[in-house]
């Protein structure tokens, strides 16, 4: 009979017979379909195991990949999964874009499509430094920001990824650990962990400038957002501490009693401050144990969801200032969660440390039953007018099978786990909300 083998350089080796003679020899990124080429260019295929069934041969390897190769074609016919290959610890949603960034301390930004459920393959930022945070700007996403290691900042035009700021903020060399944009997109901040907040303006031509350096922590800073006039920012720090700053002439604000009418930026991301008092009810934790958090986006912004250092997602109403609430816990990760964000149709996405996973959650009411009904063809499928000439992003998330299907009944719209959830806003206020 035929076997089949693969090599730690990606090569595949097919042959036959008790002599095992090498027929045919094919490195990874020569097989046939686009796909190898795309993963090619940003890392390569390391194989580790394999599974064949008839023709089919579904590889595995040691940096977290997964293929299904025609083997009797020497095809790649998908790649089923990649990832991080070490810890990642910033994620964010374009705001307009079923499109998902993700960073890791290796130093590469990942694409996902969020509406498929699969990785833009190829689509990599390398980076010379671990990665630590990220963010798009919040009116358009034109912008993407990615904080790293040695207090470098880098901010980039998207979907070209051209930089229009590049700078290394911190004197001490500390990694910027958080960044936010304001609601308004003029005001970028940036936490440092050498205990100070960096302000930077967005005019109106997306030039990033420096503004100023906000002190007065006395440890590192975890977590930054805005007021939602944009007037004051605020910061969360590892000892416990929540400052604010006026964005105007950069004055620390003494007095936290002026705060407690203050709105602030929607989602609300912090992980202290009155609003989640109630994240921290497990008697268990301790001031480390809970990394992120993320308000749920309108009509359910009343829900708040978090990531534990003990794999868990939990999820509770917003605000909660209460010792003890209602909380409901849900698994899925093998190791602690680095991350949570909410995207603006309420998906969402909890990012994994040493499982170097994503999770993908549907908030939907109890007793709700979805229909996993395949995707319709996405609006943002065909992006035009990039700044960038042939721009290789400007198809993040094109499903390349994907095909029209006829509907049996074109006159009902069919429900799916992840549209728009203003589609399907009517529906839901018949239904009983949230926990």
């Amino acid at each position: 009979g035929r076997w089949i083998a693969g090599a730690m350089d990606g090569t595949i080796y097919v042959g036959s017979g008790e002599s095992m003679k090498v027929e045919e020899e094919m490195p990874f990124a020569e097989l046939q379909g686009s796909q190898a080429q795309a993963f090619s260019s940003t890392a390569t295929a390391r194989f580790n195991a394999i599974t064949v069934r008839r023709h089919l041969a579904v590889f595995g390897c040691s940096n977290h990949a997964l293929f299904l190769v025609d083997y009797t074609r020497l095809e790649l016919l998908r790649v089923l999964q990649v990832s991080h290959t070490t810890e990642a610890w910033a994620l964010d949603f374009h705001p307009t874009l079923a499109i998902l960034a993700t960073a890791s301390a290796r130093g590469g930004v990942r694409f996902w499509n969020v509406a498929d459920r699969k990785a833009a393959v190829g689509k990599v930022l390398r980076s010379e430094c671990p990665a630590w945070s990220l963010a798009f700007q919040p009116t358009d996403g034109s912008l993407l920001a990615v904080g790293m290691d040695k207090g470098l900042l880098e901010v980039m035009h998207f979907p070209s990824l051209q930089p229009t700021f590049r700078e290394r903020l911190s004197r001490a060399a500390e990694r910027v650990s958080s960044l936010r944009f304001s609601s308004c997109g003029r005001y970028l901040a940036a936490g440092s962990w050498d205990q100070e907040v960096y302000l930077l303006h967005v005019d109106s031509e997306s030039r990033v400038t420096l503004q100023r350096i906000l002190s007065g922590n006395s440890s590192s800073v975890v977590s930054v957002m805005f007021s939602e006039d944009s007037r004051y920012v605020m910061s969360n720090s590892k000892d416990c501490q929540i400052l604010h700053w006026s964005t105007k002439d950069g004055t620390l604000q003494r007095s936290q009693s002026v705060f407690r009418d203050t709105r602030w930026q929607a989602p609300w991301t912090s992980v202290l401050g009155w609003p989640v008092v109630g994240i921290w009810s497990d008697p268990k934790y301790d001031a480390s144990d809970i990394n992120s958090a993320c308000q749920a986006y309108a009509p359910h912004d009343d829900l708040l969801a978090f990531g534990d250092d003990y794999g868990r997602v939990k999820l509770l109403r917003f605000p909660s200032p209460f010792v003890n609430p209602r909380i409901e816990v849900f698994t899925g990760h093998a190791s602690f969660v680095t991350a949570v964000r909410f995207s603006p149709s309420n998906v969402l996405v909890t990012l994994g440390g040493d499982d170097h996973s994503i999770c993908q959650w549907s908030l939907q009411p109890r007793g709700f039953e979805e229909d996993l009904t395949p995707n319709l063809r996405h609006p943002w499928a065909e992006l035009e007018g990039s700044e960038a000439p042939q721009d290789r992003f400007a198809f993040l998330g094109r499903s390349e099978e994907a095909t029209p299907r006829e509907d049996p009944d074109p006159g009902v719209r069919r429900s799916r786990v992840f549209q728009d959830i203003n589609q399907v806003q009517s529906e839901e206020e018949k239904r009983p909300t949230g926990p």
